[in-house]
């Protein structure tokens, strides 16, 4: 899973963002993430920067939790 966190942009990512793309249906942008096989859904924004902010809050998070779990 923390390999899924270091791939490049995908090519069809058209936001130039990790975790954010944009939905046309609802004219807003969603942030998600991968972490330990499962996919958070952080939210549905108005504000590009916003979402970017959440998904890099969620990963710092999650990385967090991660390192603390293989510690013992």
């Amino acid at each position: 899973t923390s390999n899924m966190q270091n791939r490049k942009r995908q090519t069809n990512n058209l936001s130039g963002a990790p975790g954010v793309y944009w939905d046309s249906k609802r004219e807003r942008w969603i942030a998600a993430i991968h972490a330990r096989g499962v996919r958070y859904h952080l939210g549905s924004f108005k504000d590009f920067v916003v979402a970017t902010e959440k998904y890099a809050a969620a990963k710092k998070h999650l990385h967090i939790s991660d390192t603390r779990s293989t510690a013992t």
